[in-house]
């Protein structure tokens, strides 16, 4: 199978997967509790890494977790297909509940100061979404690939060689070297603007 096939055949089947999220979201929007209940657990692995990533335990983040699907349930209706991917969307609620979570969780004692940089990193404003998007495109088609699945719609390691048809250590071969290569992009960018 050529790589452009297979490519092509990936992209379907990741729009083919948001395409039935996207519907599940509108029939959680009208009160279906088996679409909800599906949408769980098509998604509940990816939402649980996100929220894992930034709280930084388990148990927190099956809270966040849980917080998040009550946050889906309750704004289903506000999801806009013509926005943007479904799972984007999620993943957004996901992220903000697992940065409140930290947010509201913080000790009288800890000092903003010293959470700055996380909360900054998780971030997302315009002007780094075309940053982003700038070093995305420098990218080989593989690593961008990769890390467009494992970062915009959560794909763990196991899932990416699912979905690639690829070893596991091929997929995380293929992130590491997309990741690196963003380093250097952004590494060049900031001594340029320096």
């Amino acid at each position: 199978m050529s790589s452009a096939l297979k490519t092509a055949e990936q992209t379907a089947a990741i729009d083919r997967f948001d395409l039935a999220l996207s519907r599940l979201l509108s029939a959680t929007a009208a009160g279906d509790t088996r679409a909800f209940r599906a949408l769980y657990e098509a998604i509940n692995r990816r939402l649980f890494n996100i929220a894992l990533r930034i709280v930084g335990q388990t148990v927190i983040a099956e809270d966040v977790t849980q917080d998040t699907f009550v946050r889906v349930w309750s704004q289903a209706k506000q999801f806009d297909p013509s926005k943007g991917p479904a799972m984007a969307w999620i993943s957004r609620i996901a992220r903000n509940a697992a940065i409140d979570h930290v947010r509201r969780n913080r000790t009288q004692l800890e000092d903003i100061a010293d959470h700055v940089d996380h909360i900054a990193s998780l971030a997302d404003p315009v002007i780094e979404r075309l940053d982003m998007f700038s070093g995305f495109s420098k990218l080989a088609d593989k690593q961008r690939e990769v890390l467009t699945l494992a970062l915009v719609y959560g794909y763990t390691h196991e899932e990416l060689a699912t979905v690639l048809c690829v070893p596991v250590g091929t997929a995380k071969a293929r992130m590491r070297r997309g990741v690196q290569q963003l380093r250097v992009f952004f590494d060049q960018a900031v001594a340029l603007s320096s």
